[in-house]
């Protein structure tokens, strides 16, 4: 049987290279004495391949098993056969799930995965597996992320003012208090923890927020949407925001229009609960499509409805999360220079641990329709 090394694979046609090695060799540095399990939906079957044949060129013994989203009574079955006993673990079992906008079956996966140490398993969620995840989310490595997002960190936690600015015309006054939280997503994960992926952002709760909202990049809803919600330069929606509610809503496109106001009628989806702040810059196009990677973009997004804050600090609950996300940021903190999302420097800061991985920790999404 020919074989193809790694080096040929990753330069057949159509094969995201940069991507593809970013993966392998900075977010999981998986060797040939590591296994993998690759558990896949049937629409992002193509970025399975991609990742299936690089495991495979670079010696690494894979399992494939296909999946269904939301419901899939035989997966439990399936995934037992394949996870190996822990005397026949040699390294460590990676755990790829790849699915395009949902995050499915996770008790599923713990309870399949529960007879093997914790430190000999790690669960690398591959959200939004698409040409897209590894061109533009991949593209740049957890260590430049965890620089970029500790640099960030250091001009805006200890401050208690901010001026968000774009050039479509956004303009927000925004109030920071330190009792909130913030959460930082690099790419990396603690032992134990899921890798969600793709990684480039930092957020928190704003105490106050007043002023006008143009989303000119793409809105992301933790919802499986059908058609175009990105790249919306043409057709940017314009939002009221009034002590933290999302007031009037208007964009030139009544479909899109519409879908706002539908995913936006209970009271407390209208409340601001994110203020987030994308750090990949790989991200430099959004994706027309629902997808997190337009989220990782290197801009503000404004999350309305569910928050990520402690019940006694913020005291409403949401089922909706809608991200809402600008194409360009200038931010002014208090009294120093405004600088652009999109450019600034990283400084030789440290990162700090306490803050929690944003996304690790998430299970499945809550995803009630398809919208």
């Amino acid at each position: 049987m020919t074989t193809i090394t790694e080096s040929e694979f990753l330069t057949l046609p159509g094969v995201p290279t940069v991507g593809l090695s970013n993966l392998l060799n900075e977010y999981i540095s998986i060797t040939a004495d590591d296994t993998a399990i690759v558990v896949f939906t049937a629409e992002v079957q193509e970025a399975a391949t991609w990742v299936v044949g690089a495991l495979r060129a670079r010696g690494v013994a894979v399992e494939v098993v296909p999946t269904r989203p939301f419901k899939d009574e035989g997966l439990s079955e399936r995934l037992k056969a394949v996870i190996p006993a822990v005397q026949n673990l040699a390294g460590t079992l990676y755990f790829f799930v790849m699915e395009s906008q949902s995050l499915s079956h996770s008790k599923v996966h713990e309870q399949a995965l529960s007879s093997l140490p914790r430190d000999r398993v790690r669960v690398v969620w591959l959200h939004n597996s698409s040409r897209e995840l590894f061109e533009l989310g991949l593209a740049v490595t957890p260590g430049y992320l965890e620089a970029r997002n500790a640099t960030l960190l250091s001009k805006l936690t200890g401050a208690t003012r901010l001026n968000i600015t774009s050039t479509g015309g956004t303009d927000l006054e925004v109030g920071l208090d330190g009792r909130y939280k913030w959460g930082s997503n690099r790419g990396m994960a603690a032992a134990g923890e899921r890798l969600v992926l793709p990684g480039g952002e930092i957020n928190t709760y704003a105490a106050e927020i007043n002023g006008t909202l143009v989303v000119d990049g793409a809105v992301h809803l933790n919802r499986i949407v059908r058609g175009k919600v990105g790249g919306l330069r043409e057709t940017p929606i314009l939002i009221d925001i009034v002590d933290g509610v999302a007031q009037s809503i208007e964009c030139a496109d009544p479909g899109l229009r519409g879908r706002m106001h539908e995913w936006l009628a209970d009271d407390n989806a209208k409340r601001v609960g994110e203020l987030g702040f994308g750090t990949n810059t790989g991200v430099d196009r959004f994706t027309d499509w629902n997808s997190r990677i337009n989220e990782r973009a290197p801009s503000v997004h404004i999350g309305l409805g569910q928050h990520d804050q402690a019940p006694k600090l913020v005291g409403y609950w949401a089922d909706i999360h809608l991200d809402l996300i600008m194409a360009d940021s200038q931010l002014h903190i208090e009294d120093e220079p405004p600088f652009d999302l999109r450019d600034f420097a990283n400084e030789s800061v440290s990162h700090p641990e306490s803050l929690s991985n944003a996304d690790g920790a998430a299970a499945d999404a809550s995803m009630p329709h398809v919208s």
